[in-house]
């Protein structure tokens, strides 16, 4: 895949996808490790001290819904809010969008190379 040198990223409150401008001045929304081209803004916190971003995070919503932290955008900049997970570890907002953020680098370093 040929590079242009310009990438963004949209942090999303719902959703958050990376793009690519491409050489010939279009862009391209860049597709995640699961193959989707948005990434649900969700990250789950694991029992196992392992942290899961995206469309697994989101599944896991449902049934772990006390270490699921969604919609943390809303809450960025705000410093009283915290997400506690059912072990009770706290997560600021950035914190938790820092995750998300590195997926999302990560997901773009994969498919760019």
């Amino acid at each position: 895949m040929s590079r242009s040198g310009a990438v963004g990223i949209d942090l999303g409150t719902t959703y958050s996808s990376v793009a690519i401008m491409r050489p010939e001045g279009r862009p391209s929304t860049i597709i995640n490790r699961e193959g989707e081209t948005l990434t649900p803004s969700v990250v789950l916190f694991a029992d196992d001290d392992q942290v899961l971003v995206g469309s697994t995070a989101r599944r896991a919503a449902a049934t772990m819904p006390a270490d699921c932290a969604q919609f943390v955008k809303r809450q960025m900049g705000d410093p009283h809010w915290r997400f506690v997970d059912s072990r009770g570890r706290e997560y600021r907002a950035e914190e938790v969008s820092a995750l998300l953020l590195r997926r999302l680098v990560e997901d773009a370093a994969l498919t760019l190379g």
